[in-house]
């Protein structure tokens, strides 16, 4: 009892790379294939992650997602791809070997009491015996999920995976994450696989501070996040998530951030956002590949995030990603807390994998004040980066450009359930 009532209060660096785009001399570019199958990856092992009690983040997310799925024929649709441990090397593309080596060998050597120790020194996480697994399973699935897309096996994918992933750091595992799973697969695509532009999309409801950090100052990596931000009063909290963080170095532009003010966000605001930054910037970046983190807290009822994306919304999300890098889309799951809506979101969005046009908007929807407002700021930060914006050139440099086919709280220290946000703006 002791130590479900402590659990329940808690509820290497990436090198910097420099590429010159000069017109003289530019790497060639890989040759892709493209495939014609949607991938599926799920494993129940990764339930045993478990905290033991009733834990926002548990066993029953992937439970109930697999069950949806499964009732409503998606999963038949789909290629299985068997879930697998992650390699060492793989983990160290983000990962400091610190972090790894005290995941993958030391956590497994504690026991349940020490391990209650080790979780109560980290920021929001929880740790049993089979948490290290878990987190192996999950990155690696990710990870392998994205090497069968990126070499044409796959058309697209989706990995059913937990623990999530986007706010562990190199060098700490943080905010119910203990890898970074959608990073860890980011870093190969560019790494081993020979890629030159990933986009990743985070639509979790909190920023994905993790996967910004790993790729600030890489110019292959484009990092867009829309989030529930209040000036930095949401988890996680600072100026990461600020609209005004744009990334540094050789990657500054590549990170995007839309943070929002307000609660009640819906389905008009975040299509407000993908149509006026998302998308601009998705077409002149021309990405080879594109990696969803893929979290369901901003979808209605969620507990923790209090906003109101609808299942149909998260599939207009996502639609227009899959015209982008010939298809190549893989959708990794992150956080989201209502059981009803992340299953209803997930099987959306599967809908859309597997080639299904989403229902028309309803008419009349506009993006309230507080979305406009948001996502200005937003532009405003990336104009000087991006010609599609208004802004005198880009700064991804001029480049040969290939065609492809068209194809809350988080019971978080310093975090507050509604941030600094009031009502909803008017619309």
């Amino acid at each position: 009892a002791a130590r479900a009532r402590r659990r329940r209060a808690r509820a290497g660096e990436m090198a910097a790379f420099t590429i010159s785009w000069g017109s003289d001399e530019v790497a060639a570019e890989p040759e892709l294939k493209y495939g014609s199958e949607t991938g599926l990856v799920y494993d129940e092992r990764m339930q045993a992650h478990d905290s033991g009690d009733d834990h926002p983040e548990s066993p029953q997310r992937l439970a109930s997602i697999w069950r949806t799925l499964q009732r409503e024929g998606l999963v038949d649709r789909c290629t299985r791809v068997p879930a697998r441990d992650v390699t060492v090397a793989e983990l160290e593309t983000v990962h400091t070997p610190e972090h790894v080596r005290r995941v993958r060998e030391e956590w497994r050597a504690l026991d349940e009491d020490a391990l209650d120790d080790v979780a109560e020194s980290l920021n929001s996480i929880y740790l049993c015996a089979a948490s290290p697994d878990a987190a192996d399973l999950a990155a690696g699935s990710c990870v392998e999920l994205t090497r069968q897309v990126v070499d044409g096996t796959l058309k697209n994918g989706m990995a059913v995976v937990r623990p999530p992933g986007h706010h562990a750091e190199a060098h700490t595992a943080m905010g119910f994450c203990l890898y970074n799973n959608v990073a860890v697969a980011a870093a190969v695509a560019v790494g081993e696989l020979g890629l030159s532009r990933v986009l990743i999309v985070d639509w979790d409801v909190h920023h994905g501070n993790g996967t910004q950090h790993m790729f600030e100052d890489d110019p292959r990596v484009l990092y867009f996040s829309v989030h529930r931000w209040h000036n930095g009063g949401f988890y996680p909290g600072g100026p990461d998530g600020d609209p005004r963080t744009v990334g540094r170095g050789a990657g500054a532009g590549t990170s995007v951030n839309v943070g929002w003010n307000d609660i009640r966000m819906g389905d008009a605001d975040y299509l407000h956002a993908w149509h006026r930054v998302l998308l601009p910037l998705a077409h002149e970046f021309a990405p080879q590949l594109v990696l969803v983190s893929a979290g369901f807290d901003a979808a209605v009822g969620d507990p923790l995030g209090q906003c109101s994306l609808t299942p149909d919304g998260y599939a207009h999300l996502l639609h227009p990603l899959t015209a982008l890098a010939g298809g190549k889309c893989v959708v990794c799951l992150e956080g989201g807390y209502n059981l009803g809506s992340i299953s209803r979101s997930y099987a959306a969005c599967a809908r859309v994998l597997l080639g299904e046009t989403p229902p028309a908007p309803e008419p009349g929807q506009f993006p309230c004040k507080a979305a406009v407002r948001a996502v200005e700021a937003t532009v405003a930060a990336q104009t000087p980066f991006w010609r599609v914006l208004g802004g005198a050139s880009s700064a991804l440099g001029e480049r040969p450009r290939k065609k492809t086919p068209k194809s809350g709280r988080k019971g978080k220290r310093g975090a507050t359930a509604d941030g600094a946000g009031g009502a909803g703006g008017a619309r």
